[in-house]
């Protein structure tokens, strides 16, 4: 998504032939930003015609949202195709494409992205805590019932939604809080093995071979393999310059090391890179960070797309 940059045209003939006969077309100068498919701002959770944070001037041909498993899977063996079928037109109607993620782990008490039906299947349930919070019931995804269960999930969502033509991509999601491949904040609880991971890497890999796959970058070991095996990958935080602490903080920590480490300086050729920034954009301007750099980083890095998370916009 970029303004009139390549279409600064002032004598430009495209002549053709059509049905034998000639037809000259001349194109006409624009300052509009151009809707590239597949590229620039994520609405969230939302449609761009719900969005009302969305400014007319800035189109969106991507639609994001993630769900947790209980949502998109209430009953064993049951996917809710009715619901991603509804969400799927919305989005269509909208002139978007989907990209979604599944979770498992969730960070907020009373609020778990399992399904309750995993105790009956005599799944283990851990008891986790963040940052303090407790108890927090997550899904032990080292169990051999529960990980089956969720590789088969897995599988069948490919086999309705591979290849989609309103989904634009996937992430691979499922691993740690929010699907980030990470428990960060949590004492008494750590991360799949490195060998469960990689079957749920693959899972999707098998599962989605149509529909592009983004990696979240923080999966370190599986980000690289993923990537290596076609996908692209996510960054969560873009624009973080010290949310979290005054000392560290993702744009200048966090993105050279993880991209480094995963080695995926190339994944850009084969997939898209995706960003979702740590808050609203307008928040960017409250705290005085500079958003031309942040955007000029994200471009850098091959940035694919946005998700501004539907949040406010600085008021010029």
């Amino acid at each position: 998504m970029f303004r009139n940059t390549l279409l600064t045209v002032s004598i430009l003939l495209i002549a053709h032939h059509v049905y034998g006969q000639q037809v000259v077309v001349t194109p006409e100068e624009t300052d509009e930003i151009l809707a590239n498919p597949g590229m620039g701002w994520e609405t969230f959770h939302r449609t761009a015609k719900q969005d009302k944070n969305l400014p007319s001037w800035i189109p969106s041909t991507v639609h994001y949202a993630r769900w947790g498993w209980r949502e998109l899977e209430p009953q064993p063996g049951k996917i809710d195709y009715a619901f991603l079928d509804k969400v799927l037109k919305e989005t269509h109607d909208s002139g978007q494409k989907l990209a979604f993620r599944v979770m498992c782990c969730s960070p907020y008490k009373g609020r778990p992205y399992h399904p309750d039906w995993l105790k009956e299947i005599g799944g283990r349930i851990l008891v986790a805590d963040h940052n303090g919070v407790t108890p927090l019931p997550i899904p032990d995804m080292d169990d051999p019932a529960i990980l089956d269960r969720h590789l088969d999930f897995i599988k069948r969502l490919g086999e309705r939604y591979d290849g989609h033509p309103d989904i634009d991509h996937l992430d691979l999601g499922s691993i740690g809080w929010w699907g980030e491949w990470h428990l960060s904040g949590s004492k008494n609880c750590k991360l799949p093995t490195l060998e469960n991971r990689m079957k749920v890497v693959d899972a999707y890999l098998a599962a989605f071979e149509k529909t592009p796959l983004v990696m979240l970058i923080n999966g370190k070991e599986c980000t690289a393999y993923a990537t290596q095996h076609g996908t692209g990958w996510r960054a969560d935080s873009m624009g973080d310059l010290g949310s979290f602490s005054p000392t560290w903080n993702h744009m200048h920590n966090a993105y050279p090391a993880l991209i480094r480490e995963a080695k995926v300086q190339d994944a850009w050729k084969t997939g898209p890179i995706a960003y979702e920034p740590p808050a609203a954009v307008a928040e960017f301007v409250e705290k005085q960070w500079p958003l031309r750099w942040i955007f000029n980083y994200a471009l850098a890095c091959h940035g694919s797309l946005f998700s501004g998370k539907s949040g406010k916009l600085p008021d010029d």
